[in-house]
């Protein structure tokens, strides 16, 4: 059975490792994976057909306890425990949840956390709420009590045949569990690597130039004793060295060297199938960014970008990447001839006319984020020219262990749109992954 410290508004664990609020979704997976002698069943909870429709829950089902994630930024918005019989609980140090021998009930919760205003009656749960900032207690109400006069209550005076005891407690951000928002990523759970607000693919006349990552990180000073945050942006493009890569973004998590290339047989190369030198990935799990060199030159030569849905193989092996890619929804000289024509018929002053290019471009833009639906981009390009249309048929991308060669997630489709590769989960249509590359 889990001890663990409830910090409301922060957090729950012990002295070894935290669930905090504000947490990463595979921050908190790396956690359960290192704990396995004591958090013995997992399971993650999400829907197949639209993932980003409702929350992600981690079920700890031997220990009562929902782990609830925002799935857009999939981060820790909520952690519930459903079953307090599963689990000892302190506060500032002292049980106020421990078996037979503490029990959750009204009155302890009230000497535990001390005052606060008067319980309320919530009749679609039937059971009375105690809140307090950051944490609530939901005490169930026998059927047999009518209490749908009574909105609110003093916990000191109500007379129950038996004393309510908590069935469930929320912990969350913010006064009350209607108004919690998620918070920030917490300082303490940086542990020295850098995290991504934005990543902006750099595109022009329809060509990849590289990326734009808006990096956040911990600073070596301090504001008001505590650490402070660092914001900075950095640019990479193809042909950068990977020393200059390391000195942008850090080094990185993992360096993969490619022991064979299956996708070799697509190319036109003479020279496909000969051996030579591997090229090698800088796998950077936190930004979501993998990064591909070439092994003669040590230049970069591809970016990949993930999304980190549920329901791919890779799900967990990376944070989701915020990126955004604007594309071309028409041609670029058929832009440019159209906003020629505009200036010729209104005769426009350079500064109006520059203006006008720039509404043209946004117009003649559609932008594909880590949510977007490969439907929906296909949709926003039927109208473009051949060029900037997305290619039709697909290549089936199967993945499998190498432990047991099983994957049960299923194939994945991979789709050509502007020199830009996408792989498309076959069940939801979103987008997995964004591998780009030099058009020359």
């Amino acid at each position: 059975m889990l001890e663990l410290q409830v910090v409301p508004e922060q957090h729950v664990g012990n002295e070894h490792w935290q669930f905090v609020l504000g947490m990463h979704l595979r921050q908190v997976l790396v956690i359960i994976k290192n704990q396995v002698k004591h958090i013995h069943k997992v399971e993650i909870m999400a829907y197949d057909q639209d993932p980003l429709a409702t929350d992600i829950v981690i079920d700890l089902s031997e220990d009562g306890i929902f782990l609830i994630f925002c799935s857009v930024q999939q981060r820790l918005k909520r952690i519930e425990i459903y079953d307090v019989t599963l689990v000892k609980l302190k506060y500032c140090g002292r049980f106020f949840c421990n078996g037979l021998q503490v029990v959750p009930s009204l009155q302890q919760i009230e000497h535990s956390f001390g005052p606060t205003n008067p319980v309320v009656y919530n009749a679609a749960c039937k059971s009375l709420v105690m809140n307090f900032r950051g944490i609530c207690f939901f005490f169930p109400v026998d059927g047999d009590v009518e209490m749908s006069s009574i909105p609110t209550l003093d916990s000191s005076t109500p007379n129950f045949p038996t004393e309510p005891v908590v069935s469930k407690i929320a912990i969350f951000s913010g006064n009350n569990l209607q108004s919690a928002i998620l918070p920030d990523l917490p300082l303490s759970c940086f542990y020295g690597n850098s995290y991504a607000e934005s990543v902006k693919v750099l595109r022009r006349h329809g060509d990849t130039e590289g990326l734009e990552i808006a990096l956040v990180s911990e600073g070596a000073g301090h504001v008001e004793g505590e650490m402070e945050i660092v914001k900075q942006q950095v640019t990479l493009k193809f042909g950068d060295s990977a020393q200059h890569v390391q000195a942008a973004i850090g080094c990185p998590d993992n360096t993969h060297y490619k022991s064979e290339d299956k996708m070799r047989i697509h190319s036109a190369s003479p020279n496909k199938m000969t051996s030579g030198k591997s090229d090698y990935f800088f796998n950077y799990s936190t930004l979501g960014l993998d990064i591909l060199f070439d092994a003669s030159c040590h230049s970069v030569k591809k970016f990949i970008l993930h999304s980190n849905f549920p329901g791919h193989f890779d799900f967990d092996t990376w944070n989701r990447c915020p990126f955004s890619i604007e594309l071309d929804t028409v041609h670029q000289d058929s832009a440019d001839d159209d906003v020629d024509d505009v200036n010729d018929d209104l005769d426009m002053s350079e500064e109006f006319s520059a203006a006008a290019v720039g509404l043209s471009a946004i117009a003649n833009k559609f932008t594909v984020d880590a949510c977007t639906k490969w439907d929906d981009l296909v949709a926003a390009l039927s109208d473009a020219s051949e060029e900037t249309k997305p290619d039709s048929e697909s290549v089936v991308l199967t993945r499998a262990s190498s432990t047991n060669g099983v994957n049960p997630f299923g194939p994945t489709l991979c789709y050509h749109c502007q020199h830009i590769i996408f792989e498309v989960i076959s069940v939801s249509k979103h987008i997995a992954t964004v591998t780009l590359y030099p058009s020359a």
